[in-house]
C-alpha cells in the first residue's frame, strides 16, 4: 500500500470504529480517556481518538498518520503501519468487534 488516500480512509474508518476498538483490546492494550495504546512487542501503537495513529518502538516515533500527512522513518516503520492499518479495518477484525459487543 503506498496511496495515502488509502491509509486516510482506513484512518477513518478506525476512528469511526474507535470505541469498539477500545472495547475489545482494553485486555491488550492501555485506555487512557482518547488515547489507546496497543502492545506489539517491541512496538507500540497509539492511536488518538480523531486525530492520529503513531507508531513507537520504546519512545521513538517511527510512523505517525494524520488526517494530513503519513511520516515514517524507513520502509519496515511503514510496513508495520501499513500491516496494523489493515489489521484493523479487516473484515475479520470487524467480526470479532461484533462477536465481542
Amino acid at each position: 500500500m503506498s496511496d495515502c488516500l488509502d491509509r486516510k480512509e482506513m484512518l477513518k474508518k478506525i476512528m469511526d470504529s474507535f470505541e469498539h476498538i477500545k472495547k475489545a483490546l482494553r485486555e491488550k492494550s492501555v485506555c487512557e480517556g482518547r488515547k489507546v495504546i496497543i502492545f506489539d512487542p517491541p512496538y507500540t501503537l497509539h492511536l488518538m481518538k480523531d486525530e492520529y495513529i503513531a507508531l513507537y518502538y520504546e519512545n521513538e516515533e517511527l510512523a505517525c498518520l494524520t488526517y494530513e500527512r503519513f511520516s515514517f522513518c524507513d520502509d519496515v516503520a511503514c510496513q508495520i503501519m501499513d500491516s496494523w492499518l489493515k489489521t484493523l479495518t479487516s473484515f475479520g477484525f470487524k467480526r470479532f468487534l461484533l462477536r465481542r459487543r
